[in-house]
């Protein structure tokens, strides 16, 4: 192989690792409840796909103890809308559709109380 090859394809390895070929969502933010006070241990997902397919790509997890939470997906590119619930015992879900490729968005939300 020459030279000139092989440091292109290097260069582009490179490049290709640094920004990525894949999509990515991530989302912050602070769950509260009506009154305003954060919700802690609430679960939420992202995830693409729909429910009667299976998910190219899924990811989870809890709201800290002052209902601070990030999460984030890598999904193919291009992937139009990432699917976003959060739910809690005695409380309404909160489902929400999400462009995807959206990157270090802050989205507080307020769940009501099924009481």
């Amino acid at each position: 192989m020459s030279r000139k090859i092989f440091t292109t394809m290097c260069v582009v390895y490179t490049l290709v690792g640094f920004f990525g070929c894949d999509g990515r969502t991530s989302l912050s933010g602070r769950i509260t409840d009506s009154h305003n006070t954060p919700i802690k241990d609430t679960k939420i997902e992202l995830w693409t796909g729909t429910k009667g397919e299976s998910l190219s790509s899924s990811s989870s997890e809890l709201s800290d103890e002052k209902g601070d939470y990030l999460i984030q997906v890598t999904h193919a590119p291009g992937k139009d809308v990432v699917n976003l619930k959060v739910s809690k015992d005695g409380y309404k879900s909160h489902n929400e559709k999400i462009k995807g490729g959206t990157y270090n968005t802050s989205l507080n939300i307020t769940l009501e109380s099924e009481e």
